[in-house]
C-alpha cells in the first residue's frame, strides 16, 4: 500500500476509535462531588456542530479533514495539501473550550461547564494531524518536476 494510502488508512481508523473513546468532560452543577458527565466522540461528532452557537469552530473541521480525505484518494496534492491543513488549523480552536460553559438543554435553562478534554478529543487531533502528514506524502503535484526557468540575459 503507497504511503499516502496508508497514513489516510491510519487517519481513518483513529478518526472512528476517537468516536468510541471519552471525548469531553462536563460539569452539570456547581458542586465539585458531583460526578463529571463524559461525552465519547461519537456524541460530539452527532452535535458538534452546535458548537456555532457557543463559539466553538473545531467540530468544523470535520468536513475539511473528509474531503480532504477524499483528494488524496484522488491524488490531488495542491487541493488535499489546503484542505487538511485547514482542518487541523481549525480542529485546534478545540484545545481552546475547557471552561467554556454550553446549553445542556434545548431550552437553555441548563448549562454544563467543560471540566476537561479526554483521551477521544487528542486522538481526533492525532487523526486530522496525520491526514496532513498522508497529503504531504503523495509528492509533487502532477507533471513532475517544476518547470525551469529561462536563463538570464
Amino acid at each position: 500500500m503507497p504511503l499516502p494510502r496508508a497514513l489516510l488508512a491510519l487517519s481513518a481508523f483513529l478518526f472512528v476509535a476517537a468516536c468510541a473513546l471519552p471525548a469531553l468532560a462536563f460539569s452539570v452543577t456547581k458542586d465539585p462531588k458531583d460526578p463529571l458527565a463524559l461525552w465519547t466522540g461519537i456524541q460530539v461528532l452527532a452535535t458538534g456542530w452546535l458548537g456555532l452557537f457557543t463559539g466553538q469552530l473545531g467540530w468544523f473541521a470535520n468536513p475539511f479533514w473528509f474531503v480532504g480525505g477524499i483528494l488524496i484518494l484522488a491524488n490531488r496534492r495542491s487541493g488535499a495539501l489546503v484542505l487538511t491543513v485547514l482542518a487541523f488549523a481549525v480542529s485546534l480552536h478545540t484545545l481552546t473550550i475547557r471552561g467554556q460553559t454550553v446549553p445542556a438543554d434545548e431550552a437553555g435553562t441548563k448549562t454544563m461547564t467543560v471540566e476537561s478534554l479526554r483521551p477521544g478529543c487528542y486522538v481526533w487531533l492525532s487523526a486530522i494531524a496525520i491526514s496532513v502528514g498522508a497529503a504531504f506524502a503523495l509528492g509533487p503535484a502532477a507533471g513532475g518536476a517544476p518547470p525551469k526557468l529561462p536563463p538570464p540575459l
